[in-house]
């Protein structure tokens, strides 16, 4: 374990014993609520380990359970937000979400929110209902003519262009990969079938035109409470070797202006968090997703310690009002 990792450790440790004490005097609060992480990342991610501490700090009963192995408690409201990993295996994390369901039990966000957001096909189609401008995307099932459409789509729809391939149900830029490119992630058609030998039923391959502006990185929305908090401007790892975040205080006319039409979807509008990933080209921003079910909202990442406490306090004052306007 290098030295960074051991401080980080040693710092995640600091902050639960600091939550520990501070709800020892707090004023109590009768609401539970449960951050829901995985088996791998739970008291891992700096940012659920800060949250948990400023809710305790305020009298809530907070615990960071795994999604894998959570018996359900009714009586908490559970905060869905580092599954990182879930797509590899999406039987269990659809399980824990059916329990929740069953039991009535109150999800951030909303159940409903989170299966329009895991499948990319369902999110694109909310794209195309309600004219948010976006990245021309095509989705191919993989059956026994897998081959011959993705090699029809590229004569028709993508003539002389490099695609990048990826999931319709994926996360964290895993298993994308780039057709006619040059790119470190370049794949050939005679690759494609091993590559995408996992896809099934609902999770098909999305193809979509690569944005060579991706090199000057995509800008980063994040919504909380339905309204506009911050953005970063970060490079995918898939596409660039930089790994900077830049916190952006003051957003583009046009980003603003395209956050708030997302932001307004019917089907969208009961959730607390969000992250718009918009991408420009052709001196026009395009969305290349919106994400509900596990963002990450760079609460602490790019951010000095000031912005970091300013990002934490705010999250959870958002979270506070979202709860009790529902209750």
């Amino acid at each position: 374990m290098n030295l960074r990792k051991i401080k980080h450790m040693l710092y995640l440790k600091k902050e639960l014993i600091l939550a520990n004490i501070e709800h020892f005097f707090s004023h109590k609060k009768n609401v539970k609520i449960r951050i829901v992480s995985t088996t791998k990342w739970a008291y891992k991610c700096g940012e659920d380990v800060l949250i948990l501490r400023e809710l305790k700090k305020q009298g809530f009963d907070v615990k960071i359970v795994c999604y894998e192995t959570e018996k359900v408690d009714k009586e908490a409201i559970y905060l869905i937000k580092s599954i990182w990993g879930y797509q590899d295996n999406p039987k269990k994390f659809n399980d824990f979400l059916k329990a929740l369901e069953k039991d009535k039990v109150r999800t951030i966000n909303p159940v409903h929110i989170m299966k329009k957001n895991i499948d990319k096909e369902e999110q694109y189609n909310l794209f195309m209902s309600y004219d948010i401008p976006h990245i021309n995307s095509v989705f191919i099932s993989k059956d026994k003519d897998f081959l011959m459409n993705v090699k029809k789509c590229l004569k028709k729809t993508f003539v002389g262009k490099i695609v990048v391939v990826k999931p319709s149900i994926s996360a964290s830029g895993n298993n994308t990969y780039v057709l006619n490119g040059t790119s470190k992630n370049n794949i050939t058609l005679t690759e494609l079938e091993e590559k995408f030998s996992f896809l099934a039923k609902k999770n098909k391959l999305i193809m979509q035109e690569f944005i060579p502006d991706v090199k000057d990185g995509e800008v980063s929305v994040i919504a909380l409470n339905g309204k506009i908090a911050y953005g970063v401007r970060r490079y995918p790892s898939v596409f660039t070797q930089n790994d900077t975040v830049e916190l952006l205080k003051n957003l583009d006319e046009e980003i603003i202006s395209i956050s708030k039409n997302v932001l307004s979807i019917p089907e969208l509008r009961k959730a607390f968090y969000a992250r718009i990933d918009l991408i420009k080209k052709d001196n026009s921003y395009l969305v290349m997703e919106i994400e509900y079910t596990d963002p990450q909202l760079f609460l602490n990442v790019g951010c000095s310690k000031e912005e970091t406490k300013e990002h934490i306090k705010l999250y959870c004052e958002e979270l506070i009002k979202y709860i009790e306007k529902d209750s």
